[in-house]
């Protein structure tokens, strides 16, 4: 048998059914069927020339097809013409997108069901056997599709009748088509109104009508008379309105709704009662609504919900009525007074000062007044600040209020104190000021400035006006300072010669607050000062001025004078040896000078009073002390029986402070054979000359060849005070002056004293400096040199100028009381100096310095003003006859 395949095509309008029958033993391969895009086997099986005819065909499939019905499908393919052996076939089913349609199931024998991805056939598996007969048929239960409705379903199939030689030529392939549509079954469309809302507020298009759909083929579709396309409509007007409901399927319905509204919510006023007085609350307001929807609630103007207004004031009033619908209606009337209401005023100061009393009055042509106070008068008088107010009432009975208030005003402090006071000695002025700023004064001088000045003891009265003008009045007791009285009184004098264990004690009385003390020792020219009074000790002998100042710069002195007893002299003589073994030396003192009464006089041979006698040769000493328990010794040597030697020395004392140039030299007298000098510096010498000495104590013991010796104590050399040079200087007053100064105090060495400037000048002071650097030289008696090197700064326009015109000194000469002069400016320091540099002494802020203390010559005065950025010199004289 030979594999052909012949095959014939029916064409569906939507979907195919394709068969493909075969003639071999096993089941043909898929897409045969002759439905859109497959072939039949026509391609494979050649055709016998028409040596067979034959045909296919398929049943069981009505023209409408039940959506979900199964149906069974027979495939028959019957021979004609020549004498076949088998038939096979292939079938499938497609929807109008030539698709797999519905679903093959229970297929006959020898037939199989084959899926692929997206078409299902049903073919022999295998080929059938004609035995004789016309025809072979196979069946299949087919399940149709659910839908869609209308869709047009295909069957195609196709069929080879073969000859059964295993070959495939001499074959005939056959096809067939046959078609069904496919019935959905679909419910009446039915639409009725499911609910409806009548209008809310008369003319208001906001009724709304729902319509409760079924049957038919969604989707629905809407169309309502007023143009709405919703289910529901919302946008409805009084009246009828009809709506058109179609489906899927173009089934269409008609109907319509009538839609309702109240009648237009008015309010209108029923009756009006007015006050007779505009503050009575006797006015009324009756209203009436209709229409609308009940009930109704009412909102008036001044907040009541009733729907009548009683007793209120005159005004306008407004009414809001709202339906249960929420419609809304309005409406305003004014009630008007029968008579006016009175207008009282309140008339009285704006202001209270703390502590009095005002009146406020009112208009006295009403018949009741009533205040806030209580009071039913037409003036109360207030102590307080605040509000208050006034009711009247008039001859109508109507009433009316008038409001005032009253400011609290702060009265002013009447305090008063003592700025400044400057009294020295009862001389003077104080300055008393009102501490209220801004406001005005008036003092019981009559003054009627903030701050007044006064000068004498007394009551001072102040009266005080502020702004608001509130007043106080203050007073305040002024005493002019007592008199700064300075004591001095000497509490130790010197004990003894040298020493410097003097005491003194100070006070000072009266003059003005805390009081300052300098203490100057005028013979060294130092000052000390004292912030308190006290005992000051370890004074030496010498000349001291004592200044108390009090805080006005009023100054109190007292010069004293500390003395000392005069050096113990014992005034010892001594009788040596009269000849060798003799042991008759001896020895008087005969003491002058310390403090009687003396104490005993002791030798150092344990022997005591004022003579001691059998003296050996030897070395002896002797010790006084006086009254005072000052003490001196002295000490002797007995000279051995035979010698006269004797011996005295001269000193050159050391020239400058530290140097060691003294020079101690040594004559003998009775002296016999060579001479050996044994120093207590250890030197060993025979030349009675010792140079190139320190200051200090030195002795030594001179022995003759012949063993004969005396020893020489408490030879002094001494030096002068170190020589040193202060300069105080000033510096230029303003830019290009050229006016800076200097003063050289020289201090220590030995006179005279020569002075050199390095701009060629001599003396203790130099003038007329430009800016720069100087220097000075001082050289001494001794011709030791001390130098300093100063600056002098240019000047600043912020320095206050002094010229020798402004400042004037007097009376020159002068005995004591030397009187300064310097307008504005502020003289803080003045320094008196000797013509060759040596300062006598200093003060401070005083005006009126006292130059009795020196004696008659010329001296320069310098006067430091300005906190030390400006200074004046002058020369003065003291002449005291």
């Amino acid at each position: 048998m030979k594999k052909k395949l012949h095959g014939l095509m029916i064409t569906a309008l939507a979907i195919g059914l394709t068969l493909f029958l075969y003639s071999n033993s096993s089941n043909p391969p898929n897409g045969n069927t002759g439905a859109p895009g497959e072939n039949t086997c026509a391609a494979c099986h050649s055709l016998n020339g028409g040596g067979y005819a034959g045909q296919v065909s398929i049943t069981g499939i009505p023209s409408s097809i039940i959506a979900g019905e199964t149906y069974t499908i027979t495939v028959t393919t019957t021979r004609n013409n020549g004498n076949p052996s088998k038939a096979g076939f292939q079938l499938v089913a497609l929807n109008s997108s030539n698709n797999n349609a519905g679903e093959f199931s229970n297929p006959s024998p020898n037939t199989i069901i084959t899926p692929t991805a997206n078409r299902t056939y049903f073919e022999h598996n295998p080929a059938g056997n004609f035995n004789g007969g016309a025809s072979v048929s196979w069946t299949v239960d087919w399940e149709a599709p659910a839908g869609p409705n209308g869709q047009v379903i295909t069957f195609y199939a196709a069929s080879v009748i073969a000859n059964g030689t295993g070959s495939n030529s001499g074959d005939d392939v056959v096809s067939t088509s046959t078609s069904g549509t496919l019935s959905v079954a679909v419910p009446q469309l039915v639409a009725s109104i499911a609910s409806k809302t009548d209008i809310t507020c008369y003319g208001a298009n906001d009724g709304s009508a729902t319509l409760n759909v079924t049957g038919g083929q969604a989707p629905y579709f809407y169309s309502w008379s007023n143009g709405e396309n919703t289910n529901p409509a919302t946008n409805l007007g009084e009246g009828s309105h009809s709506y058109t409901v179609s489906d899927a399927l173009g089934t269409a319905v008609n109907g319509n709704v009538s839609i309702a509204q109240p009648e237009l919510l008015t309010v209108i006023e029923e009756a009006i009662e007015h006050p007779t007085c505009p503050d009575s609350e006797t006015g009324s307001i009756f209203s009436l609504v209709e229409g609308g929807t009940p009930p109704y609630s009412y909102a008036w103007s001044n907040g009541s919900s009733n729907p009548n207004l009683v007793n209120v004031q005159s005004g306008t009033y407004s009414l809001t009525v709202t339906d249960n619908k929420g419609c809304e209606s309005s409406d305003n009337w004014t009630i008007n007074n029968q008579f006016e209401a009175p207008l009282p005023e309140i008339s009285g100061p704006e202001k209270l000062c703390e502590g009095s009393q005002i009146e406020l009055t009112t208009i006295e042509n009403y018949t009741l007044y009533e205040w806030s106070t209580g009071e039913f008068s037409t003036a109360i008088t207030i102590d307080q600040p605040g509000n208050y107010s006034v009711t009247v009432t008039d001859e109508n009975g109507c009433s009316g209020t008038a409001f005032y208030f009253v400011d609290g005003a702060q009265s002013p402090s009447a305090a008063i104190q003592i700025s400044s006071s400057a009294f020295c000695n009862g001389i003077g002025s104080a300055t008393i000021t009102a501490q209220q700023s801004g406001a005005q004064y008036l003092w019981s001088t009559g003054q009627t400035t903030q701050n007044i000045q006064i000068s004498a003891s007394g009551q001072y009265m102040l009266t005080v006006t502020n702004s608001d003008g509130c007043s106080a009045t203050g007073n305040i007791l002024f005493t002019v300072p007592e008199n700064l009285i300075l004591s001095v009184v000497l509490d130790t004098e010197i004990s003894c010669f040298g020493a410097d264990d003097a005491s003194i004690a100070f006070s000072a009385n009266g003059g003005t607050g805390q009081k300052t003390y300098t203490l100057t020792d005028l013979d060294n020219n130092t000052s000390t000062e004292y912030a308190t009074q006290q005992v000051i000790t370890g004074l030496q002998t010498g000349n001291y001025i004592m200044i108390a100042e009090d805080e006005s710069g009023c100054q109190a002195d007292s010069a004293f004078t500390v003395t000392e007893p005069l050096p113990i002299d014992l005034q010892l003589t001594f009788q040596n040896e009269s000849v060798a073994g003799a042991n008759d030396g001896s020895a008087t003192v005969n003491p002058t000078g310390g403090t009687a009464p003396y104490g005993e006089i002791s030798w150092s041979n344990g022997q005591s009073g004022n003579s001691v006698n059998g003296l050996a040769p030897g070395s002896y000493s002797v010790t006084l002390t006086d009254a005072n328990g000052c003490e001196i010794s002295a000490t002797f040597f007995i000279a051995q029986g035979g010698c006269n030697l004797s011996a005295s020395y001269e000193v050159s004392d050391v020239k400058c402070f530290g140097e060691n140039n003294g020079i101690i030299g040594i004559t003998l007298d009775n002296s016999s054979g060579s001479v050996v000098f044994q120093w207590s510096t250890g030197q060993t010498i025979a030349d009675p000359l010792l140079e190139n000495l320190a200051a200090g104590n030195y002795s030594v013991t001179i022995t003759e060849q012949n063993g004969c010796f005396i020893i020489l104590e408490n030879i002094m050399v001494g030096q002068p005070e170190a020589l040193s040079a202060v300069v105080n200087i000033t510096h230029e007053t303003v830019p290009g002056a050229n006016d800076g100064s200097a003063i050289v105090s020289v201090q220590g060495g030995t006179e005279p004293f020569v002075i050199s400037w390095s701009t060629g000048s001599s003396g203790s002071s130099v003038s007329g400096l430009a800016p720069g650097s100087y220097s000075v030289t001082v050289v001494d008696g001794n011709e030791c040199t001390q130098s300093q090197s100063f600056v002098i700064n240019a000047g600043s326009t912020n320095t206050i100028e002094a010229t020798t015109g402004a400042i004037n000194i007097y009376p020159i000469p002068t005995s004591g009381l030397l009187y300064i002069d310097v307008p504005d400016s502020n003289l803080s320091l003045i320094r008196v100096f000797r013509l060759d540099g040596k300062e006598m002494f200093v003060e401070k802020n005083n005006s009126t310095p006292d130059l009795s203390r020196l004696e008659n010559g010329i001296y320069i005065i310098q006067l430091v003003m300005n906190d030390g950025r400006q200074s004046f010199t002058k020369r003065v004289m003291v002449y005291k006859p």
